[in-house]
């Protein structure tokens, strides 16, 4: 039974399906592991033993009654901990969100509930979300599981955690200047950041409402694919819900990539870079022509100027957002977030009108760049996952800030486009991802663009 928590989603939903596998015994196999591993990898904030262990006992009875719901219906899965559970705490990891209980659901965890997945628990986070390296949290920083000394990203820091760790088979997090990228590519899992509006966000404690998502992280691309079928849901009572047709996001998995164009931007994307992490993408380059893969170059226009607009968004955005707690009780909030929310309290409308302007400018330009292209293709960081604490980082013998982490995933928050992190090698013992970029709604095509990198990544290590 202890190996049931290395299994992927996908592995773990056909034995329930098929009985061979109980979700109790799934549960506890993940439980059991939270338990040896938890306390060094510090990624759950809260496990809700109980209440998990009636969800599975539940799942059996169906799946024994014949009424098997799904690919989720049984699984063990997790949710960062600014989503809200009816009954649960939900901290934001935040001293003043410590005793703070939900009257209600998120709509991710409605649904969640209604495909009778199993949730085990909340996940550690950066504080509000605000930060990129995921290692300032009220219960204290999440560790990567593989190098202990260095941070997960953030801000889904126990989210990407978990899964490294088999702590769960699929976990949900936020993703507004890269919150499921950064932290996916760290640890070396799986994350997608579907089209804006595609995930309701109802029920999810915002930092900056026209740039968070909330998306699936998983271990396989497979496993995200099927986890992103369920959370795909219009929700009237977002405003920034958006209708699109039911489809199945893993049905171009495994089909052939000849004939695909992938486009690798000449401008922006590697002005600030880390040599390990190069070799490991133009590895993957390679890979992908090797498979049939056409790569053209091309250049995006007015990225510097997407960056200076998402930063000044999410600072007017989330001062607004959390402007009672800065003048009430500052000395509750992180110095660091601290410092960058109060940042929005001085940029005036004018101002946030312009980059909303930048935001129109910016889309359009990814438009023009995509024509003839399937996607696009970067490094998800520019730099390998500093140590904990770490804000000073060297980069070819040039200092950066930490918070250059962000910079190669906060231009499709801007523009709302899909766009997906999947692990392509490491440096070392730290994991480097890819990002592949598409255009809205085309979340099946980077499916498959990057399930055919990873099969030729799992060909390496056999």
């Amino acid at each position: 039974m202890s190996d049931i928590c290395h299994m992927s989603l996908v592995e773990l939903a056909n034995a329930l399906k098929s009985g061979h596998v109980r979700s109790n015994d799934a549960l506890q196999s993940v439980l059991a592991q939270i338990r040896d591993q938890n306390p060094q990898i510090n990624a759950f904030t809260e496990v809700l033993e109980q209440h998990a262990v009636t969800q599975a006992l539940e799942a059996d009875r169906l799946i024994g009654q014949g009424k098997y719901q799904g690919s989720l219906h049984g699984v063990p899965v997790a949710v960062k901990d600014m989503i809200y559970t009816k009954g649960f705490r939900t901290t934001m990891a935040s001293p003043i969100f410590k005793d703070f209980i939900p009257e209600y659901d998120a709509h991710v965890v409605t649904l969640l509930d209604k495909a009778k997945a199993v949730l085990v628990g909340k996940l550690n986070m950066h504080q509000f979300a605000f930060g990129a390296t995921g290692d300032v949290s009220l219960a204290g920083p999440a560790r990567n599981p593989h190098d202990t000394d260095h941070v997960c990203g953030g801000s889904s820091s126990g989210s990407a955690a978990a899964l490294a760790a088999h702590m769960a088979f699929a976990t949900i997090g936020t993703d507004t200047g890269g919150s499921i990228r950064i932290p996916a590519s760290c640890c070396g899992i799986v994350g997608m950041k579907a089209t804006f509006g595609s995930v309701s966000k109802r029920g999810v404690f915002p930092l900056s409402w026209t740039l968070d998502h909330v998306g699936p992280m998983t271990r396989t691309v497979r496993d995200n694919a099927l986890f992103l079928n369920v959370l795909v849901d219009h929700d009237p009572e977002d405003p920034y819900s958006i209708r699109r047709g039911k489809e199945d996001f893993t049905r171009l998995i495994g089909k052939p990539l000849d004939g695909l164009t992938i486009g690798i931007p000449q401008n922006y994307y590697f002005d600030i870079m880390d040599a390990g992490v190069l070799e490991v993408f133009e590895q993957a380059v390679r890979a992908l022509q090797e498979r049939g893969v056409t790569i053209r170059k091309v250049e995006v226009d007015f990225l510097e100027e997407a960056l200076a607009a998402h930063q000044m968004i999410i600072a007017a955005e989330s001062y607004t957002v959390l402007e009672q707690h800065v003048l009430q009780r500052p000395g509750m909030l992180d110095k660091e977030v601290l410092t960058r929310t109060v940042a929005g309290a001085g940029i005036d409308a004018v101002s946030y009108l312009r980059c909303l302007q930048v935001k129109n400018k910016v889309i359009d330009a990814h438009k023009r760049a995509f024509d003839g292209l399937d996607a696009m293709m970067t490094p998800t960081l520019c730099i390998l996952p500093p140590r904990i604490g770490q804000r000073q980082i060297m980069v070819n013998g040039r200092a950066q800030h930490a918070r250059s982490i962000v910079r190669m995933v906060a231009p499709t928050n801007l523009t709302g486009f899909p766009a997906i992190s999947v692990p392509a090698g490491k440096v070392g013992r730290l994991p480097v991802g890819v990002q592949f970029i598409g255009m809205p709604m085309n979340e099946a095509t980077l499916y498959q663009i990057a399930a055919g990198l990873e099969s030729v990544c799992a060909d390496s290590k056999t």
